[in-house]
Protein backbone atom coordinates (compact mmCIF):
# COMPACT_ATOMS: atom_id res chain seq x y z
CA UNK A 1 0.00 0.00 0.00
CA UNK A 2 2.85 2.37 0.84
CA UNK A 3 4.42 1.93 -2.61
CA UNK A 4 1.06 2.70 -4.23
CA UNK A 5 0.81 5.96 -2.26
CA UNK A 6 4.34 6.91 -3.29
CA UNK A 7 3.50 6.06 -6.91
CA UNK A 8 0.43 8.28 -6.84
CA UNK A 9 2.45 11.14 -5.32
CA UNK A 10 5.11 10.76 -8.01
CA UNK A 11 2.46 10.73 -10.76
CA UNK A 12 0.87 13.87 -9.33
CA UNK A 13 4.25 15.60 -9.18
CA UNK A 14 5.09 14.53 -12.73
CA UNK A 15 1.87 15.97 -14.15
CA UNK A 16 2.69 19.21 -12.36
CA UNK A 17 5.93 19.46 -14.33
CA UNK A 18 4.09 20.78 -17.38
CA UNK A 19 3.68 24.44 -16.61
CA UNK A 20 0.21 25.86 -16.22
CA UNK A 21 1.05 28.18 -19.11
CA UNK A 22 1.67 25.11 -21.30
CA UNK A 23 -1.65 23.65 -20.16
CA UNK A 24 -3.41 26.95 -21.02
CA UNK A 25 -1.82 26.89 -24.49
CA UNK A 26 -2.98 23.33 -25.07
CA UNK A 27 -6.57 24.19 -24.08
CA UNK A 28 -6.56 27.42 -26.09
CA UNK A 29 -5.34 25.78 -29.30
CA UNK A 30 -8.40 23.54 -29.08
CA UNK A 31 -10.94 26.10 -27.83
CA UNK A 32 -9.91 28.84 -30.27
CA UNK A 33 -9.18 26.33 -33.06
CA UNK A 34 -5.90 28.15 -33.56
CA UNK A 35 -2.27 26.94 -33.85
CA UNK A 36 -0.12 27.59 -30.77
CA UNK A 37 2.32 29.76 -32.73
CA UNK A 38 -0.54 32.20 -33.44
CA UNK A 39 -1.62 32.55 -29.79
CA UNK A 40 -0.70 35.39 -27.46
CA UNK A 41 -0.98 34.47 -23.76
CA UNK A 42 -0.96 37.18 -21.09
CA UNK A 43 -0.96 36.60 -17.34
CA UNK A 44 -3.91 38.51 -15.88
CA UNK A 45 -3.57 37.62 -12.18
CA UNK A 46 -1.02 36.10 -9.80
CA UNK A 47 -1.20 34.80 -6.24
CA UNK A 48 0.84 36.47 -3.51
CA UNK A 49 3.44 33.70 -3.95
CA UNK A 50 3.78 34.52 -7.63
CA UNK A 51 1.81 31.56 -8.99
CA UNK A 52 -0.11 32.43 -12.15
CA UNK A 53 -3.88 32.21 -11.58
CA UNK A 54 -5.53 33.74 -14.66
CA UNK A 55 -4.60 34.13 -18.31
CA UNK A 56 -5.99 35.96 -21.31
CA UNK A 57 -5.44 34.32 -24.69
CA UNK A 58 -5.83 35.91 -28.13
CA UNK A 59 -5.41 34.27 -31.49
CA UNK A 60 -7.01 33.78 -34.90
CA UNK A 61 -9.30 36.76 -34.31
CA UNK A 62 -10.71 35.42 -31.01
CA UNK A 63 -9.99 35.79 -27.31
CA UNK A 64 -10.97 34.14 -24.03
CA UNK A 65 -9.78 33.83 -20.43
CA UNK A 66 -8.68 30.86 -18.35
CA UNK A 67 -8.41 30.33 -14.60
CA UNK A 68 -6.52 27.89 -12.43
CA UNK A 69 -9.29 26.17 -10.46
CA UNK A 70 -8.75 25.14 -6.80
CA UNK A 71 -8.37 21.48 -7.81
CA UNK A 72 -5.62 22.40 -10.27
CA UNK A 73 -7.58 22.27 -13.52
CA UNK A 74 -7.31 24.95 -16.16
CA UNK A 75 -10.84 26.13 -16.92
CA UNK A 76 -12.16 28.52 -19.54
CA UNK A 77 -13.71 31.48 -17.73
CA UNK A 78 -15.37 33.38 -20.57
CA UNK A 79 -17.13 32.82 -23.84
CA UNK A 80 -15.07 33.22 -27.00
CA UNK A 81 -15.11 36.86 -28.05
CA UNK A 82 -13.80 38.69 -31.11
CA UNK A 83 -10.23 39.81 -30.34
CA UNK A 84 -9.89 43.47 -29.45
Amino acid sequence: MKSMTVGIAIAMFATGCASNRDRVMKRATFDLNCPADQLDVQVLDKAWAGDELAWGVRGCGKQTTYLLAPAGQIVQNSELQPAK
